[in-house]
This record gives structure tokens, C-alpha cells and sequence, in this order.
């Protein structure tokens, strides 16, 4: 069995202003269309508001129900635009988003105009609903503060809060340098304390320390969904994390870690960066520790590093609880591996051209794990590779099915492929 450092990652990661824009600043999601907004009432050459209209059979109570009706105090959902410089939305009522997201309530909508957010933005309990976008795609950029951030360290940070979104961002480091590595996370974007939340249509970059010098250290996670050894205590997170764009991260591009943690990964590019071997193992998806995933159709690359970097790792992910499927993983370290992960599913993968080991790997303790119809090739050490034992495929403890592979640990795994 081949000797390999895995490096198990510690993760250390008003007023009020309403707007009758028309809710297709979004044009994706169909939670912006048939907003209710204060009304603004017309008036017109014939009548006024007062005038008793029941001489032409016009009554005052049908009159009370006629045209737009005025929110009630507090009724929502309410717009509050965001802009930092007044020059793009000259009505914006606010030029911070965390100014915006304290003045906002359940199911609000906050639209941030174009501009460099230089500020860390925490959305917590009584903001249920909330859903925060950029106004053009991509165009609103949240920067990590400098020379310092408030701890944990994270960027945006949702917590104890349901169904919160957070769509069309850049979302950006570096993070400021430390004399020392924290045991906290410090994270582009992270999700605990029972939190949900929607990532869609964002990119979150530059999730690392400034200087090269401190790189070691075992924090940096672009997207961090629950932790299990937090220096506050285990904390769970859920989310869908979808058509996102990550790099230039430090120790992770998305983690979902702890028991109880779960998330729906699809459609993302995760690029640690070919240009950044670092002294760590960064890992590109990782689900560990007893979390859940669905792991779908995602862009997984360049996680190099001196200890081993992985593209797509399970480790220790709760049991039969994980789902890998049609992803793309190429010139990482290693590939697809799985450390003492049991009864999972691992289908229809692409997992070619990794610099130092394996396309597809499961170590000795991962049991019960069906590997299907995967196709491996071009992989520095073996495109297929077992070490576990038992009554599966190939005397080992997993069923290998129909994947293709030229290079194998043992034979049986793979039959070969015309990569």
C-alpha cells in the first residue's frame, strides 16, 4: 500500500428604502417577481382623493379597494438598495450591505449596485428569507477588510438563520496576514449554526493569506458549510452551492464537514491554481467527518500541494449519505479518494491526467462503496486503486462496476480504456 500524507484540514473557517424597480434586477430567480411594494398613488385631472364619487354609483368602500393598496408598517417584502458611491443608484439609501442587511427583515430583498464592498457581512437570526444579490453579475465585489478582520475571519458568514441567498457576487481576499496560524476558520463565505442558504452565480477568489510565507497554515476555505472542530464548539450548516467559480484558495474550496452538515454541490468550477503549491494538502470538494452531500457535474483542478493535494475527498463522510456524480477532476495531486468512508456512491465521474497518484483511490477502511461506471485515465500512479479487502471486487471491500482504467492496484478493477 502506498504511503500518502493526509492532511485532515482545521478548519478554522436605516432607515428603511423601498424600491418599485422592477423586480427583473434578478432575472433568475422567480422569487423577485410579484413583489409587493409601497404604493405610490396617482393622481389624475378628474377626480381627487376625497371626492365623493356615489352621485355616479360609485361608493366609498369600493373606492377603499380601488388601485394600488398601501403596506401595512413593516409588511414585506421590502427592497433596500446598496451603493457605495451614490453614482450607480443615486436612491440608495445605504452604501454598506451590513447596514442594509441590519435594516432588513424575513424574506427582504437587498440589491447592491455596482462598486468594492470593503467589509465583512454577517446575516443572523431574524433575517429568514433574506435574499442579497449584485445588480449586475458579478459586478458588486465583497472584499475582505485590511489590515484586519473581526473574528472567525470570514468574509460573509450566515448563522442561525433559514433559506438566506446570496447570489451574483465576487466575493474576495486576500485575508489579512497574522503573526500566527488561527485556529479559525477564516472563510470567503461560511454557513453554521443550523444555517441554510442558497450560493449561486458567484466567485469567490483569493481565500488565503497574503503572504506565500504563510500559506501553511490549515485555514482558507472558500465556502465552509458546518465544522465539526470549531474553537466554539461543533456547529452544523445545509446549503446549495451551485454555478459558482472558486479559486485561489488556501486549504479548501468547498468543505461541508460535522454530522448534521449537508449540502448540494453542482455546477461549480473549483481551481485551486497551478500557479500556488503550497506547503499543505488543499483539497478542491471535500465532504467529511459524518457530513452529507450530492456532489454533481463540477469542474474540480489544480489542487497541488507539498502534502498531497485532492480534487473530490471523502473523509470520514457519514455513512451512505454521499453521492459523487458526473464530475470532471483532473490535474490535482490526487483525484476522486476516499479515507474511511463507507457505503458510498461514485458514479459517472471523469477523473484523468492527476500529477502525483491516483484517478480514483479508496484507502483501506473505506467498506461498501459502490464505484460505477467512472472512467479514469492518464494518472500518474493508478487509474483504479483499492487497498481495502473483502468479499467486493477484486478481493477488496467495494464493488467496482464497469469503470474504465488502464493502470490498477490489483487486477479487476477496471477494464481499459482507449484514453
Amino acid at each position: 500500500m502506498k504511503s500518502r500524507l493526509l492532511v485532515a484540514a482545521a478548519l478554522v473557517i436605516a432607515a428603511l428604502a423601498f424600491s418599485a424597480a422592477p423586480a427583473t434586477a434578478d432575472p433568475y430567480d422567480a422569487q423577485l417577481q410579484g413583489r409587493q411594494f409601497d404604493a405610490q398613488f396617482l393622481l389624475t385631472s378628474l377626480f381627487l382623493p376625497g371626492d365623493d364619487l356615489s352621485t355616479i354609483g360609485v361608493s366609498q368602500a369600493e373606492l377603499a379597494t380601488a388601485g394600488p393598496q398601501s403596506s401595512a408598517a413593516g409588511a414585506g417584502p421590502h427592497t433596500y438598495i446598496v451603493d457605495n458611491d451614490h453614482l450607480q443608484c443615486p436612491n440608495a439609501a445605504f452604501t454598506t450591505i451590513q447596514s442594509a442587511v441590519f435594516a432588513s427583515g424575513p424574506g427582504d430583498l437587498i440589491r447592491v449596485c455596482p462598486g468594492t464592498y470593503q467589509e465583512q457581512v454577517d446575516i443572523g437570526p431574524g433575517h429568514d428569507g433574506l435574499t442579497v444579490f449584485s445588480q449586475q453579475p458579478r459586478q458588486a465585489i465583497i472584499k475582505a477588510p485590511q489590515p484586519a478582520m473581526t473574528e472567525p475571519g470570514d468574509i460573509v458568514r450566515i448563522h442561525n438563520v433559514q433559506n438566506v441567498s446570496l447570489k451574483q457576487f465576487v466575493i474576495s481576499g486576500p485575508l489579512p496576514d497574522m503573526l500566527f496560524c488561527s485556529p479559525q476558520s477564516r472563510t470567503g463565505v461560511r454557513i453554521d449554526q443550523g444555517a441554510s442558504a442558497l450560493l449561486r452565480d458567484n466567485q469567490i477568489t483569493q481565500i488565503r493569506s497574503t503572504s506565500p510565507a504563510l500559506r501553511g497554515c490549515q485555514n482558507g476555505v472558500a465556502v465552509l458549510v458546518g465544522r465539526m472542530f470549531d474553537p466554539a464548539g461543533p456547529t452544523t450548516g445545509t446549503a446549495w452551492i451551485t454555478h459558482n467559480a472558486i479559486d485561489r484558495y488556501q486549504k479548501g474550496g468547498i468543505v461541508v464537514d460535522n454530522a448534521g452538515s449537508s449540502a448540494t454541490i453542482d455546477h461549480n468550477v473549483v481551481a485551486h491554481g497551478a500557479e500556488d503549491v503550497i506547503p499543505i494538502a488543499p483539497n478542491g470538494i471535500q465532504v467529511s467527518r459524518g457530513a452529507a452531500g450530492q456532489v454533481d457535474h463540477n469542474v474540480v483542478t489544480e489542487n497541488n500541494g507539498a502534502a498531497s493535494g485532492t480534487g473530490l475527498l471523502l473523509y470520514q463522510a457519514g455513512a451512505g449519505l454521499v453521492q459523487v456524480d458526473h464530475n470532471d477532476v483532473y490535474r490535482n495531486d490526487d483525484g476522486i479518494s476516499l479515507y474511511e468512508s463507507n457505503d458510498e456512491t461514485v458514479a459517472h465521474n471523469n477523473s484523468h491526467e492527476q500529477l502525483f497518484y491516483d484517478g480514483l483511490f479508496m484507502d483501506s477502511l473505506s467498506t461498501g462503496n459502490t464505484i460505477a461506471e467512472n472512467d479514469a485515465y492518464l494518472n500518474a500512479e493508478h487509474d483504479c486503486h483499492d487497498d481495502s479487502a473483502g468479499g467486493g471486487t477484486a478481493g477488496t471491500a467495494n464493488y467496482w462496476l464497469h469503470d474504465k482504467g488502464n493502470t490498477e492496484n490489483r487486477p479487476g478493477l477496471c477494464k481499459a480504456t482507449n484514453h
